[in-house]
């Protein structure tokens, strides 16, 4: 079996909050998390994908002071 899970690394010198977003390729949201509180500087958080579409997909992480803003495009299988 495949392993549909998408690992997004946060690592920063300064704890952060994040929010996570995964957009399909029409900009429709399809997925979102927010780490509600301060993380430490590297953190790790799994997104399960075994429920998304095969396809193209833009992952957004952004950290809530604003000083994040990072988008990345990822192809599902």
């Amino acid at each position: 079996s495949r392993n549909n899970k998408l690992y997004v690394v946060l690592t920063n010198s300064e704890s952060r909050s994040y929010i996570v977003v995964i957009y399909n390729f029409a900009g429709s949201v399809v997925y979102s998390w927010s780490s509600g509180g301060y993380l430490d500087q590297a953190y790790t958080h799994e997104v399960d994908m075994s429920r998304f579409s095969r396809g193209i997909y833009i992952v957004r992480v952004m950290s809530t002071d604003r000083q994040i803003n990072r988008s990345f495009k990822i192809e599902k299988l």
